[in-house]
């Protein structure tokens, strides 16, 4: 989660007022999109890993996936101004 977190700050700054550059913003929404889309089709379904005997060693524990999205988005969302480019960016569609 700390790497989406560092994509989201790289956008945020491309929204803050001192830099003001939406092709920024823009490109690391679709970045944050593009790793969601991948993260999305590879969930884990079963989070039990199992020896060779059958034996449960790990339970994998992931990050819900809504959590991932509301990291990813909310603070964009909430930082965006109106700006449409952002927004559009944040609902295209990814692939």
């Amino acid at each position: 989660m700390l790497g989406i977190q560092e994509l989201v700050d790289v956008a945020l700054k491309g929204l803050s007022p001192g830099v003001n550059d939406t092709t920024i913003a823009v490109t690391w929404v679709q970045y944050l999109g593009a790793i969601l889309t991948d993260l999305a089709a590879d969930r884990v379904e079963v989070p039990y890993r199992r020896d060779e005997t059958g034996k449960v060693r790990v339970i994998v524990r992931e990050p819900a996936f809504e959590s991932l999205m509301s990291v990813a988005f909310d603070q964009i969302r909430r930082y965006t101004r109106g700006n449409i480019a952002v927004i559009e960016a944040m609902f295209k569609r990814v692939g």
